[in-house]
């Protein structure tokens, strides 16, 4: 909501030095926040570049679904934990591209640290 305010408020400067100051004023409020919530795509953005700390944690839901590159994309930015949460059982990765495939695209970063040992914790009840 921080971003959306800070939006509206900078828009009537038109193009130019308007889009910069902006955007600066995007980065001071992420530098700021305590939970900050984004897709695995626009996490790769400039402006998540621009931020001066790292992440005290990064939360991906929907990891066992997410091809592994795109899980990789929060994690650039750095952070002392990384909680991947998804159902294994469910949906794998979507990948439409044989070739993909081929190259193991396919694979979520979730199952590949599955397979490699790493604790999986079920829950026992669904809450939906």
């Amino acid at each position: 909501q921080k971003l959306e305010n800070s939006s509206r408020s900078t828009k009537s400067k038109g193009p130019g030095k308007g889009g910069f100051e902006r955007d600066t004023a995007r980065v001071a409020i992420l530098d700021e926040c305590s939970i900050v919530c984004s897709t695995l795509a626009f996490s790769g953005s400039s402006m998540f570049s621009r931020v001066k700390r790292p992440f005290d944690a990064v939360v991906i839901d929907e990891a066992a679904q997410a091809v592994e590159p795109s899980t990789l994309v929060p994690l650039q930015h750095g952070c002392r934990q990384l909680f991947l949460i998804g159902d294994p059982i469910q949906l794998p990765a979507t990948v439409l591209s044989t070739r993909a495939k081929e190259h193991g695209y396919d694979e979520s970063l979730f199952n590949r640290l599955q397979q490699g040992g790493y604790p999986v914790n079920m829950l026992k009840t669904q809450y939906r």
